[in-house]
């Protein structure tokens, strides 16, 4: 989910309205155009593929599903209906893309939905163990792993913590699935590292705490845990940049949150830099070595008084949010660009 690049444009879910943005360079850092949404529907996730051109929403609420738009004129091409689609990705090799749908409960059949990638047309359904919680493609190896979870439960408030996790192998070109990878805690979300062939999973130990742990792809042998300064919510992706080894994480820590930069090779926390905010995504400008944090601005505390008795609740975001663009080896903070029309939904 996230903000996402494309020759040299920006792209972000704002609210109900997708903001195309030119933020390449200090001082061109001006929204192009905002291309409305559907009053019903909230932008859950957001992909782009660049070859076609192609950006792709999903969307929940009444009437959700993923729709495809033309990514510089904005034009809405063609929306496939589901019920809870909450995962995307994108191959540009294989010219497909994967909907991860959670349907409706823990009775659910669970299933992909593979899109050819410039028409948005289903080509493929394919069944898989549990709930997905996050996609990620090794485009070196023509692989796709989703994270899965299984709840032992027969109704969502009966779940509790009583659930297990595994990672799917699948074939990036036919959609068939391969093998299962197994992973401990419940992941919140993965990545990969095509180049050094490892997977990296947030996985929540606790309700408030999470690990990041890095596996090899092919063995599925664990290398290195690293404890996060914060807890790791699912559909939260790591974003990882192959050419420096780093994987940066966003956590919760209130009244904001931090971006945990590791060292994929040596299991190093090499920083963990505190947002203004709660983070709605990340992108990964390889050209200019930085990454882009979309975050909601300022938080306000709130409390809630029951009973005569003062309850703490979550701090909520005041004024416009923006972009923090963090150098992508240091996580140093290189400048903000503010957003004017709300705070962002996905980056």
């Amino acid at each position: 989910m996230g903000l996402r690049w494309w020759r040299g444009l920006a792209v972000a879910a704002i609210g109900i309205a997708l903001a195309v943005t030119v933020a390449r360079q200090p001082g061109n850092d001006s929204v192009l155009r905002t291309i409305p949404l559907a009053q019903t529907q909230t932008p859950v996730n957001m992909q782009i593929d660049t070859r076609t051109g192609r950006t792709f929403v999903a969307t929940s609420g009444a009437g959700g599903g993923v729709a495809t738009f033309d990514t510089r004129s904005g034009r809405a091409l063609r929306r496939v209906p589901m019920p809870n689609p909450a995962v995307l990705l994108v191959d540009e090799q294989s010219g497909h893309v994967f909907v991860g749908d959670r349907g409706s409960g823990p009775a659910t059949t669970y299933h992909l939905t593979m899109l050819d990638a410039r028409s948005g047309i289903p080509l493929r359904r394919i069944s898989i163990a549990g709930a997905p919680e996050g996609m990620a493609l090794d485009a070196h190896g023509a692989r796709v792993y989703v994270a899965v979870t299984t709840y032992q439960c027969a109704t969502w408030p009966a779940c509790g913590g009583n659930s297990m996790s595994q990672i799917e192998v699948l074939d990036a070109r036919g959609g068939q699935v391969l093998r299962a990878l197994a992973v401990p805690g419940q992941v919140a979300a993965v990545a990969v590292d095509g180049r050094r062939h490892l997977l990296i999973v947030v996985s929540n130990v606790s309700d408030t705490a999470s690990e990041i742990i890095v596996l090899d792809a092919l063995s599925g042998h664990v290398t290195h845990v690293a404890p996060t300064p914060g807890y790791g919510l699912p559909q939260r992706a790591p974003l990882v940049d192959e050419t420096t080894g780093r994987v940066f994480v966003a956590g919760s820590i209130f009244p904001g949150e931090r971006v945990s930069v590791l060292d994929t090779e040596s299991g190093r926390l090499v920083s963990a830099p505190r947002m203004a905010g709660w983070v709605a995504g990340m992108a990964l400008d390889n050209q200019m070595g930085q990454i882009f944090v979309a975050d909601s601005g300022p938080l306000a505390p709130r409390v809630m008084v029951h009973g005569g008795v003062p309850i703490p609740l979550p701090p909520a975001p005041i004024g416009a949010g923006r972009v923090a663009v963090l150098d992508a080896r240091s996580g140093r903070l290189r400048r903000t660009i503010p957003l004017t029309a709300s705070r962002p939904a996905l980056l």
